[in-house]
C-alpha cells in the first residue's frame, strides 16, 4: 500500500512536515513518521509545524493513531514546540489527541503563524 506524498524541511531550528495529502488512513503513516522521527532528532531542532491537508479524514481510527503514536514520537526527541496545521476546526480536533508530556503542543489554521510560534524558544 503506497503511503501519501510529503516532505521536510527544516528552517531556523523547526523542521516543517507536509503531509497535505494524507487522508488520516493510520496504515499509510510509517514512512512520514519514521523520517520525521529520524529528522526531528538532529541537533539543533527545537520546534516542529505539521501541516494537514483539507481532505484529512479524522475519525475514530485516526484519533486514537494521534493519541497513541504522535504524542509519544514528540516526548522522544528534542523539541519544545510541535505545531499542527489544519483548516478550521479540524486543526483543533487533531491538536486534542495529541497528548504529550515534554512538548508543547498547538494547534493553527495558518502554517505561518504556527512557523512564528514553533520558532520562538
Amino acid at each position: 500500500m503506497a503511503g501519501p506524498d510529503f516532505s521536510h524541511e527544516e528552517k531556523e531550528g523547526v523542521l516543517i512536515q507536509d503531509i497535505t495529502d494524507w487522508d488520516g488512513d493510520p496504515d499509510k503513516t510509517d514512512e512520514f513518521e519514521s523520517e520525521w522521527i529520524d529528522r526531528a532528532q538532529t541537533p539543533g531542532i527545537t520546534g516542529a509545524v505539521t501541516e494537514f491537508g483539507d481532505d484529512i479524514l479524522v475519525d475514530d481510527e485516526t484519533k486514537d493513531h494521534l493519541a497513541e503514536v504522535w504524542g509519544d514520537a514528540a516526548d522522544g526527541v528534542n523539541i519544545e514546540r510541535l505545531a499542527l496545521v489544519a483548516p478550521g476546526i479540524t486543526s483543533r480536533a487533531i491538536g486534542a489527541n495529541v497528548d504529550s508530556n515534554a512538548v508543547d503542543v498547538r494547534s493553527f489554521s495558518d502554517v505561518d503563524k504556527a512557523f512564528d510560534w514553533a520558532s520562538d524558544v
